[in-house]
């Protein structure tokens, strides 16, 4: 039956409210199952990202999908940073290898209604598939970053999932191709080599961070969704304070410990 998923549990709701009203305040959203249903911070956390076991609960569910998808590699004094060397991979842009990997749908007509633009950046929300019950689908958001520069670097393309890590794609051109936009299939993607780097809660934050991107970034998602609010703003906070060679050497460990609170 209906009932509140949340934490920390609600207030009852007034004699006159609508039933299926959203609360949503500056510490918590409360979500009545019934209507559009949002994963709580325990929700989230009951569907951990575990990888190689070394990150264990760095991340969240979609994380874990596009661990298993592919086979990665930890990036050389790179804590939290996976990459691959599967050429298959190396030729699809990323909403290719996220549709590929289930964390996301294929580009469609009849999709464009669930995205949100802002700038740069564009909210999806993603619907999971629920068999045999008479509730709507768990949503959950997925932010999408493109074409984000800074200099000498190359062009990245960055992901950032609700649930918790992400994937930054850079785009190292092959005579000059030019913009490539949700993963379709053209003729300059013949000319661009993907390099896409799998990146773990603390791994994106700290990664985000010491590119001094993370205001246009992930302040940007936390600012729409009140779960990342709830779960990463906190853990930006903190990590903002350590040097750059202290947050490698602490970053996983703050991340989880901080999950572990809320276990």
């Amino acid at each position: 039956g209906q009932g509140w998923k949340v934490w920390p549990p609600p207030p009852p709701p007034a004699a006159d409210d609508d039933p299926n009203k959203i609360y949503d305040g500056d510490q918590c959203a409360y979500y009545l199952i019934g209507s559009m249903e949002r994963p709580s911070i325990l929700t989230c956390l009951s569907h951990r990202f575990y990888g190689d076991g070394k990150y264990s609960g760095d991340g969240g569910k979609d994380l874990e999908k596009l661990w298993k998808a592919f086979i990665w590699k930890e990036i050389r004094c790179c804590p939290g940073r996976f990459i691959s060397r599967n050429r298959k991979i190396r030729s699809l842009a990323q909403r290719a290898i996220l549709v590929e990997a289930g964390c996301c749908h294929a580009m469609a007509e009849n999709a464009k209604k669930n995205i949100k633009g802002d700038g740069r950046m564009r909210t999806e929300i993603i619907l999971d598939p629920v068999e045999h019950s008479s509730s709507p689908a768990p949503s959950r958001l997925i932010f999408f970053f493109e074409s984000i520069r800074k200099q000498g670097k190359d062009p990245m393309d960055i992901v950032l999932f609700e649930t918790g890590g992400g994937l930054i794609t850079y785009r190292k051109s092959r005579a000059g191709a030019s913009e490539i936009m949700d993963g379709e299939a053209k003729e300059q993607d013949k000319k661009v080599l993907f390099v896409h780097t799998l990146n773990t809660e603390s791994g994106m934050i700290r990664k985000l961070l010491d590119l001094k991107i993370e205001k246009e970034t992930f302040m940007a998602a936390i600012s729409r969704s009140t779960l990342m609010k709830q779960r990463s703003l906190p853990l930006v906070i903190i990590l903002a304070f350590l040097e750059s060679s202290e947050r490698s050497r602490k970053a996983a460990k703050v991340v989880t410990s901080m999950h572990h609170i809320f276990a």
